[in-house]
């Protein structure tokens, strides 16, 4: 009922904005729809259609009509984000700024860019996040909008702190804390003041951390923010904690708490507790950090915040060692594990086999007392020598079980460590996957950047200039223009065949193949730069020769050796091409052009290499000589490279006859 009360309280609001935007005029008009959809995001679906419907049907003045309808689709990205449609509502304002992009509409430009900011620091996208903060930050700048300059520089502070990059973070911060200075802005001051705080406090600079803190702490007492105070004495708490002042830490977490509980949040409830838990654990004070633990996980659990529980069950796994309760505390590990299974890490490991290591060796204590024992009743009863044998016997039995437990002791180490080496080593591998796939992404990147980007951009340029030009200049412009976009064809004609293989996509039928016709067939693709160049082409081959191989495969294969051949020869230059088959079938494809330096012969079958002597007017993607050399593999084959720079550079492929 609470639910449907405010859903109807916020559609009454929407209606009345409505109402008002109908004998609206001018700005006015914009202004009542920017309110409008701020409070229609919050609508379920059959209300916001409504809403959205009506303004549609109203008749604006086309400058007001433009804007508006920009209004309305920013409306619909924020709706999409309230109702949990994260991607969508990125996807929908990805494509709005591209569209508000010179439009003069500067203000929503800026606060759809904001929105992107936002979306991605959701999506855990720190780089993508602070890239549209500073752009959103560059718009509220030229529009005077201070306020949401001052979001701008706090969202791009948090985004650095969740880099670690505590020292830029506090960069932002300041400036921001200038600006809400100057605007007299109490609560974006007490806000600052905490993330900047915590900055510091991560940088161990605990005193300036607390100074910067209280002052967070003395905006939120005086805009009457008391959410905010919590929130400020719970950082002055960890910060406390970290400074080692345990006394001081318990002070802030317990006013935090206080307020906390007024506002009944259980999962903010849960962790001031774990806090105030973990402050006694470093005291000293095992039973009261228990105590205060089990309350938080309770909360924690029924607020199914299931970070919180992972925490508080290492907490709790941790204290009751410290007092030697280790089936209490193997138990929380156990849970602990359970919820953190999946990045298991080496403190966690060692960590459980401290504590059933510790478990084995108290077993063994207790088997020890009770021979101890036994052997103290043996000694009454005996007398003489019957009392030194089995003194004796009781000795060696001590010595035996002693020597035992060493020995299980050192199994056990054995054990464990075995166990975290292996898991060392499977992260490191993991890490280095993960760092090798990271640099391609990064490479391909700025490979698809530059390589798709420069000729699209210099083709449109050659477009502009060819309308002003004469006839004659308009024929070289449009065969500069038809370089330009045949260099983009031939990076994703390259590339495409790469990325399906590499996903297993290829094709993969194999058939008996002509391939003195697909050579002549490749060689007519290029006759007319073959002709351009004036290039004699000796192909001496006339005997049918078969292969059986993929054709898609060997089609690539030709076609990019081909092409770089008459790419790469001189004008009047010569190009070789031998095919000779016994027990496999060697293709030779030789140009007279620049040749290959030394250090890039090694290189050249590298994905995204280029080398040195590539001219200006045949750049290469650096993805070619790469599937070649993935395809010739693919086959069962091998090729190889021979070159004289300045003369020469000869390819040579060895395919099986299958």
């Amino acid at each position: 009922m609470l639910l449907l009360s405010i859903q109807l309280g916020y559609a009454s609001t929407a209606d009345s904005l409505l109402q008002q935007l109908l004998s609206a005029k001018g700005g006015e008009q914009v202004s009542l729809a920017t309110e409008l959809y701020r409070e229609a995001r919050t609508l379920d679906s059959a209300v916001f259609e409504r809403i959205d419907a009506s303004v549609s049907a109203i008749q604006f003045n086309a400058e007001t009509r433009e804007e508006i309808a920009l209004l309305q689709r920013f409306g619909r990205a924020q709706w999409l984000s309230r109702h949990g449609h994260r991607d969508r509502a990125i996807d929908s304002a990805l494509v709005l700024v591209d569209t508000l992009k010179g439009t003069g509409y500067d203000a929503l430009h800026g606060r759809c860019l904001f929105f992107l900011s936002y979306m991605y620091s959701d999506a855990g996208k720190p780089d993508r996040s602070i890239q549209f903060g500073m752009e959103a930050r560059t718009l509220a700048a030229k529009v005077n909008d201070t306020i949401q300059e001052i979001e701008c520089l706090n969202m791009v502070g948090e985004q650095y702190r969740a880099l670690n990059a505590y020292e830029r973070a506090i960069e932002f911060y300041e400036q921001g804390i200038v600006l809400a200075t100057a605007q007299r802005d109490t609560a974006y001051l007490a806000r600052l003041f905490n993330n900047k705080g915590i900055a510091l406090t991560q940088l161990e600079r605990f005193e300036t951390a607390e100074q910067v803190l209280l002052q967070g702490l003395e905006m939120a007492e005086v805009d009457g923010i008391a959410y905010s105070e919590a929130i400020l004495l719970t950082n002055l708490g960890f910060n406390a904690k970290n400074a080692e002042r345990f006394e001081q830490a318990l002070e802030y977490y317990t006013r935090s708490l206080k307020i906390k509980e007024q506002f009944g949040r259980t999962g903010s409830i849960a962790y001031t507790l774990n806090d105030i838990g973990e402050t006694y654990f470093f005291m000293g004070k095992y039973e009261e950090a228990i105590a205060y633990s089990k309350r938080g996980l309770k909360l924690a659990v029924e607020a199914d915040e299931i970070y919180y529980q992972r925490d508080m069950n290492l907490t709790l796994s941790n204290t009751y060692a410290k007092i030697g309760r280790f089936d209490s505390a193997y138990r929380y590990l156990k849970r602990y594990q359970s919820i953190q299974s999946d990045i298991l890490n080496d403190s966690t490991v060692f960590e459980l086999a401290r504590i059933e290591q510790e478990l084995s060796l108290h077993e063994k204590q207790l088997e020890n007392e009770l021979l101890q024992q036994l052997n103290a009743e043996s000694e009454r009863a005996l007398t003489g020598q019957r009392y030194v044998n089995g003194l004796m016997i009781a000795l060696t039995v001590v010595l035996m079980l002693f020597g035992y437990v060493l020995w299980r002791s050192g199994k056990l180490r054995e054990h464990y460590l075995n166990e975290l080496e292996a898991t060392n080593e499977k992260l490191d591998a993991k890490n280095q996957q993960l760092n090798r796939l990271l640099n391609e992404q990064e490479a391909l990147f700025n490979i698809v950047t530059h390589d798709l980007k420069g000729p699209l951009v210099n083709a449109k340029r050659l477009l502009e200039i060819e309308e002003s030009a004469d006839k004659d200049e308009q024929k070289k412009l449009r065969k500069m223009l038809k370089r330009s976009v045949q260099r983009s064809m031939d990076f994703i004609l390259e590339f495409n065949p790469l990325h399906a293989i590499e996903k297993g996509e290829e094709e993969r039928n194999v058939a008996s193949i002509d391939i003195l016709y697909m050579v002549e067939e490749v060689l007519k693709d290029f006759q007319s730069l073959i002709e351009e160049k004036k290039l004699s082409v000796h192909f001496g081959n006339k005997e049918a020769l078969r292969i059986m191989a993929t054709p898609s495969y060997l089609q690539h294969i030709l076609q990019n050796l081909i092409s770089n051949a008459v790419k790469y020869s001189p004008d009047k230059g010569s190009i070789f091409i031998t095919i000779t088959q016994t027990e496999n079938t060697r293709i030779s494809i030789e140009n007279q052009g620049l040749g290959i330096q030394a250090d890039g012969v090694d290189r050249v079958f590298e994905r995204f290499y280029r080398g040195t002597s590539s001219s200006e007017t045949h750049q290469s993607s650096g993805l070619g000589l790469a599937l070649v050399k993935l395809l010739v593999d693919r086959m069962g084959g091998s090729i190889k490279l021979k070159s004289t720079p300045g003369e020469r550079t000869e390819f040579i492929v060895t395919l099986p006859n299958r």
